[in-house]
């Protein structure tokens, strides 16, 4: 499944269909994991991960995220995944590329620190952490990875765009 989409991430393309399929849904109200990359890593597939989030915030406060899913395949296997996606630079690559833009005129919004803002840094793009996920006022504190801004929710990353004047010149600023 993950190798037949992997040419759309630039040089990973090269993996093609021998990937391990290691997939993470989530259901109305319910998540459901399936990991059956096991056998395919242990017979010579190639180990992708698209994130290594740990956990995820729902409705119920925390999921199992798909870096949790990730570890267990690797204390299994003894292989260590190719992670694609955040912090990786491979999707903020695409990312930039697919929009036309450059790190220069870019903002990254997250909620995560080791994921979303890492990311941000090793791509050359400016970060926003949002407190309104996984990362609490005091980790941020204490973390050696720091965001560029910081706001407290999605309602203030509103109120400072509109009380921004509009420059498209310049890089993203709140």
């Amino acid at each position: 499944r993950v190798g037949k989409h992997l040419d759309r991430v630039g040089d990973a393309g090269s993996f093609g269909d021998h990937v391990a399929d290691q997939a993470h849904e989530q259901g109305a109200g319910q998540n459901r994991h399936r990991v059956d990359g096991g056998q395919q890593t242990r017979a010579g597939a190639v180990f992708v991960g698209t994130n290594a989030d740990s956990t995820y915030p729902n409705e119920h406060g925390f999921g199992i995220g798909n870096g949790a899913i990730l570890a267990a395949l690797q204390t299994a296997t003894d292989e260590t995944p190719i992670v694609i996606g955040k912090p990786e630079n491979p999707l903020y690559d695409q990312a930039l590329q697919r929009m036309g833009t450059t790190p220069a005129k870019t903002l990254v919004i997250g909620d995560r620190l080791e994921t979303d803002i890492l990311g941000a840094h090793r791509a050359g793009i400016t970060s926003l952490l949002l407190l309104t996920g996984v990362t609490t006022h005091e980790a941020l504190t204490e973390s050696e990875i720091q965001p560029d801004l910081v706001l407290s929710g999605l309602p203030e990353v509103v109120y400072a765009m509109l009380s921004e004047p509009e420059n498209t010149s310049a890089g993203p600023s709140l």
